[in-house]
């Protein structure tokens, strides 16, 4: 990477601004290669990452594997019911050794059966006669700090892990009142866009600001004038109470909004959404500097029926639609000649300014190091 650059675009933006004076991060940060690998190294490498839900580990030696942009893991519930995860790399010649999810009793190397326990530790090791200094407990499976909140998974691939449910004890409060941990798992559904993963984050930290325009049926269930935000460390919350004189619009917007809305985002790359008795995620995985991949995950009460949560889904399409097709056209722009920088909206804009301030401070700590090399 071209360290001087990448601090030179990095000057562009000012941390420190205020919203209603400030410029939004330059172009480059979207549509440039060089930002995508230092977001790797910078970013995902320092913060908690969502991987996946408790219910898909629902017994001893479930187990789920996943790949996060070049961090391949295995995520399983071992025989004491604790939940561990592991970079799914084999110690011998590196082959994953888990493929997708199920339910195992240990994980086999494919390629030369080195064989790991539920807890990783390296259990057999076949035809090694003649090697030298080498011990079964020196090579166990690397793990992979985890946390679970709620029922989500989180794991940390940096070197450095800070206390997450410490950092986020607010936010878990403010959802056990919303008795989220009581929703069962519905469906997922994954989208794939054209554009920066950061695009699709800015367009849903904008504070409501597009909700009007965009999203017309969605509109019309909220009462967008008392939309508020609410600023942590690490998160921001979107609110916003639903409208009483509200009728139902397309994809019955005014069942799944019904209570009013909670958009919680965790820096960097996850969201959660809750409605009366729904919720659901957004994961937001890079796939490269101009594609994304957006996991949704949907949550219902369990005395929801069948046909109502065929309607709430198809209403969130509606609007997931919606947002693909304004994230490829913000990225169509971005790449084009006529943009560098825009300009923050201040009524609604403040949690997408917060955003940019974290993502500053993560590429300035990385490029800071580089320079003193």
């Amino acid at each position: 990477m071209d360290y001087a650059y990448l601090r030179q675009q990095l000057g562009i933006f000012d941390s420190l601004q205020t919203i209603e004076s400030g410029f939004t991060p330059p172009s480059s940060w979207y549509n440039d290669q060089q930002f995508f690998k230092l977001e790797e190294k910078s970013v995902f490498m320092n913060h908690w990452l969502y991987v996946g839900r408790i219910d898909q580990l629902p017994e001893r030696g479930s187990y789920f594997c996943g790949h996060f942009i070049s961090q391949p893991y295995v995520v399983v519930r071992d025989e004491q019911n604790n939940i561990n995860a592991f970079y799914n790399v084999c110690r011998h010649h590196a082959a994953c050794v888990a493929k997708g999810e199920g339910k195992a009793q240990k994980f086999v190397c494919p390629y030369h059966s080195w064989t790991y326990d539920l807890q990783g530790k390296l259990s057999h090791a076949p035809r090694l006669d003649g090697i030298k200094n080498f011990s079964k407990k020196d090579y166990g499976l690397v793990p992979i700090p985890t946390v679970v909140f709620g029922p989500f998974i989180f794991v940390f691939f940096g070197e450095n892990p800070w206390d997450f449910l410490t950092e986020h004890s607010a936010l878990e409060s403010q959802l056990k009142e919303t008795a989220y941990e009581n929703l069962h798992f519905a469906k997922r559904i994954e989208y794939t866009i054209n554009c920066n993963w950061k695009v699709f984050v800015d367009n849903y930290l904008d504070g409501g600001y597009h909700v009007p325009y965009l999203h017309k049926g969605l509109a019309s269930q909220l009462d967008l004038k008392n939309y508020s935000v609410e600023m942590y460390d690490r998160y921001s919350l979107q609110l916003c109470s639903a409208r009483n004189d509200s009728k139902p619009q397309r994809g019955d917007f005014s069942e799944r909004v019904s209570g009013g809305a909670i958009y919680a985002w965790l820096y960097p790359n996850f969201m959660i959404n809750r409605y009366g008795p729904i919720m659901d995620i957004n994961w937001t995985i890079p796939i490269g500097h101009n594609k994304t991949k957006v996991i949704f995950d949907y949550f219902f009460a369990k005395d929801i029926g069948e046909e109502f949560i065929k309607k709430s889904i198809i209403a969130s399409d509606v609007v997931q639609q919606e947002d693909m097709d304004i994230c490829n056209a913000v990225q169509a722009g971005i790449e084009s000649n006529a943009y560098d920088q825009g300009r923050y909206a201040p009524l609604f804009e403040k949690t997408a300014l917060h955003f940019h301030q974290l993502l500053y401070k993560d590429f300035a700590n990385i490029l800071l190091q580089e320079n003193t090399l």
